[in-house]
């Protein structure tokens, strides 16, 4: 049975989900709150395997045209020097191309800005989806990737909140030509960490594509910095024009008194870090928030993604686990003959799934940023959605 399924959400889950379920033959809408083309919103994402699968076994896309690998995992010494080093094949993207390359295989007609979902009325099979300047609307699915500020699950579980971690990331990307030769050698073609108590930072290379699509690199990196809860955090986020923020400051809209100490404070790290940091025109920050939901299942509603379970991102897994939430939905609804069951069957399966790697990252940043015992040799902390490496 061919469903008529609408997506509230169209970013990397949402148009995962979406191209899936057309895949899989149902008729498929995706709603975008946004009025503009979704651009820059984060740095720098991790590829996994289910990230890739549509891209790569129905896009036929080559990895190499979309990402940068790494051919090691390096951990430097406070003085720069290398302190533990192995192989890897990790491949890394950049929001915005793994973001283009999705909605290049939907197309527009099926992808429209500036529709919100303000509201929904749950029918015996089906759900009617109310948008804000448009007639209502019914559908036989609703699918929800609004990410962790999800409305719509705020309204169907009042009682589910995100919780502050105690700490937040610090975002960037630079030009490669801007570091010094010295620096490059230690940072390109690979990810690298340093650690010190209460502190993380990483960085790996993710593409980069001009207007004619030519393809270069830039180095994207993430600290991670404990920030208590209240004035102190309150301080940090607000924004160049006095307005507080809640979760997240993009780049231009953070004070430059915050900018200025970051800097500061990176003559900490080891040089290579520092001069990196330093070298960021508009860095930019993100609370890292935990989220859980006990229910991904609302009748003829779900949840996917972030607006499920927001993870912290440690292990790298968001993207992927958004991904193979919406792959394995459309797996289930390929024989649509019981959709109820289906859904029953998808949710189980996925909160035992969202409720492992959630663990799993909070283990992660907690080592990291509370109990400082993170070791570069402990194979259980490299990334991955069900493991290392996958």
């Amino acid at each position: 049975m061919k469903l008529k399924i609408a997506v509230s959400g169209g970013s990397v889950g949402g148009l995962t989900a979406a191209l899936w379920l057309l895949k899989a033959g149902h008729d498929v809408q995706v709603f975008e709150r946004s009025p503009t083309r979704l651009e820059g919103r984060g740095a720098g994402i991790v590829l996994h395997e289910t990230t890739l699968r549509y891209l790569v076994d129905i896009g036929e896309v080559a990895v190499e045209s979309i990402s940068e690998g790494a051919r090691f995992l390096r951990y430097l010494s406070p003085d720069g020097s290398i302190l533990f080093e192995e192989d890897t094949d990790l491949r890394f993207t950049s929001w915005n191309t793994l973001h283009r390359s999705l909605l290049s295989f939907l197309g527009s007609d099926r992808y429209f800005l500036s529709r919100v979902v303000t509201g929904v009325d749950d029918l015996s099979d089906g759900v009617l989806v109310h948008t804000s300047g448009f007639p209502s609307e019914r559908f036989d699915l609703l699918v929800c990737a609004e990410g962790s500020s999800s409305q719509l699950r705020q309204q169907l579980l009042p009682n589910t909140h995100r919780t502050y971690s105690g700490y937040v990331g610090w975002r960037g990307v630079v030009e490669s030509s801007r570091l010094s030769v010295d620096t490059r050698a230690m940072l390109e073609d690979m990810i690298v960490y340093a650690v010190k108590p209460l502190n993380q930072v990483l960085s790996y290379e993710i593409p980069d594509f001009t207007v004619d699509g030519k393809k270069s690199s830039l180095l994207n990196w993430v600290w991670y910095r404990n920030v208590l809860e209240g004035s102190d955090l309150q301080s940090l986020m607000t924004d160049v024009n006095g307005s507080p923020r809640m979760f997240s400051l993009g780049p231009g809209t953070v004070r430059e008194e915050a900018i200025e100490e970051l800097k500061r404070s990176s003559q900490q790290l080891p040089p290579q870090f520092a001069e990196l940091i330093c070298a960021t025109s508009e860095p930019f920050l993100q609370t890292i928030i935990d989220l859980s939901c006990p229910r991904m299942v609302f009748g003829r509603i779900c949840l996917i993604g972030d607006a499920a379970f927001t993870v912290r991102p440690h292990a790298a897994a968001g993207a992927a686990k958004a991904a193979e939430d919406g792959w394995s939905l459309a797996e289930k609804l390929t024989d649509a003959s019981n959709v109820d069951e289906s859904l029953a069957i998808w949710e189980s399966e996925r909160l035992k799934v969202g409720i492992k790697v959630n663990q799993r990252s909070r283990e992660m940043g907690d080592r990291s940023q509370k109990t400082c015992d993170w070791d570069p040799e402990d194979q259980s902390l490299r990334f991955g959605l069900h493991g290392p490496n996958n």
